[in-house]
C-alpha cells in the first residue's frame, strides 16, 4: 500500500500486488483501503508504480530546464497553474518538489534510474542542492525560501548553483519549458499503459485522487491533442534527446487519426458536443503491444 503524503488530507492510494501476492491478501488490502476512505490505483510491482513513475521525472525535467535555461521557478510553475493553455495543476513543479522533499525526489528518481535507465538521473542542480543542505520546505529553502510552511520568495541559492550565468528568458522561453515538462508526464503516462503497469482508468483515477488534479493526464492528452502531442514530442526528440521519443502507443494513435477530443477519439471516446469522455476507447486494446 502506498499512501500519500499528508496521508489523513489524500485520498488515492496506490495497491501494489506482488508476484506471490495471494488472493485473500488482496481482498483484506482492499478491505483496508474501504475502511480508510481511500480511492484505489493499482499498479504492477514497477519503479515508481504509475504516480512516481509520472510525476517524479516531470518535477526533474523541470528542474533540469529551469537550470540550463535559468528560468525563474515561479515563471516555470505559473504554466503549470495560471497559464490557460496548461495543466491547471494544483501546484507548479518546482514548488511540489521543495514539498515532497528534494532529497526525496533524488532518491526516486535513482531508484527509476537504477531500473529504467539513464534518463532518470537526477538533474545536476536537484543534486547540488540537496548537497548544500537545501531539501525544500522541511529545511526552509530549496528552490523557494520557507516560512511556517510557506513559500516565501525564491530562494537565492538557485542562482548561485545554476550551470551557467545567462539573462533571464523571456516568459514564452519559461512556458516552453514547463509545457516540455508536461507533455514528458503525459508520454510516460501513455508508457504506464502500454507497458501493461497499469490501466488507463487507474492512470487517470491516480491523478485525481493522489496528486489532486482536475482531470486525469490521460483526459489531459485527449484534450491537447494525441496528434499534436506525438508531433511536440519529436521536436523536442530532435532537439533534446531520445527522452522525448514518443511512446509508440502515441505515435500508433496519432497515425491512426485518433487525435483526442477535437477528432472525437483518443485514449477516450469523445461524442460530439459533450464536454467529458464517455469511456476509454474500445479499440485502444488494437493498439496496444
Amino acid at each position: 500500500m502506498h499512501f500519500m503524503n499528508p496521508v489523513p488530507r489524500m485520498k488515492g492510494l496506490e495497491i501494489i500486488r506482488g508476484l506471490y501476492t495471494s488472493e485473500p491478501t488482496c481482498r483484506a488490502t482492499l478491505e483496508l483501503a474501504g475502511r480508510f476512505g481511500k480511492e484505489v490505483t493499482f499498479s504492477r510491482d514497477r519503479a515508481g508504480f504509475v504516480i512516481n513513475r509520472i510525476l517524479i521525472p516531470m518535477l526533474n525535467d523541470a528542474i533540469g530546464g529551469a537550470d540550463a535555461l535559468a528560468a525563474a521557478p515561479e515563471a516555470v510553475d505559473k504554466f503549470f497553474t495560471l497559464d490557460p493553455k496548461g495543466p491547471r495543476h494544483p501546484m507548479g513543479p518546482l514548488m511540489l518538489a521543495d514539498l515532497i522533499g528534494l532529497d526525496t525526489t533524488g532518491f526516486i528518481l535513482r531508484v527509476l534510474e537504477a531500473e529504467l535507465g539513464p534518463a532518470f538521473a537526477p538533474a545536476p542542480l536537484l543534486t547540488r542542492l540537496v548537497e548544500k543542505g537545501a531539501l525544500g520546505s522541511k529545511s526552509g529553502k530549496g528552490f523557494y525560501l520557507w516560512q511556517g510552511g510557506r513559500p516565501a520568495g525564491v530562494s537565492p541559492l538557485v542562482a548561485e548553483l545554476r550551470s551557467g550565468a545567462r539573462a533571464a528568458p523571456a516568459p514564452e522561453e519559461s512556458a516552453a519549458l514547463a509545457r516540455r515538462a508536461w507533455l514528458g508526464m503525459m508520454n510516460e503516462a501513455v508508457k504506464v499503459v502500454e507497458e501493461g503497469t497499469s490501466s488507463v482508468a487507474d492512470v487517470d483515477r491516480g491523478c485525481r485522487f493522489c496528486l489532486n488534479h482536475p482531470e486525469g493526464i490521460l483526459v489531459a492528452l485527449d484534450r491537447y491533442g494525441v496528434s499534436e502531442a506525438a508531433a511536440e514530442l519529436a521536436a523536442l526528440e530532435g532537439r533534446f534527446g531520445a527522452a522525448y521519443k514518443p511512446a509508440p502507443l502515441l505515435r500508433r494513435l496519432a497515425e491512426a487519426g485518433l487525435g483526442g477530443k477535437a477528432k472525437g477519439a483518443g485514449i477516450y471516446r469523445w461524442p460530439a458536443g459533450q464536454d467529458s469522455p464517455a469511456g476509454v476507447n474500445p479499440v485502444l486494446e488494437t493498439y496496444l503491444g
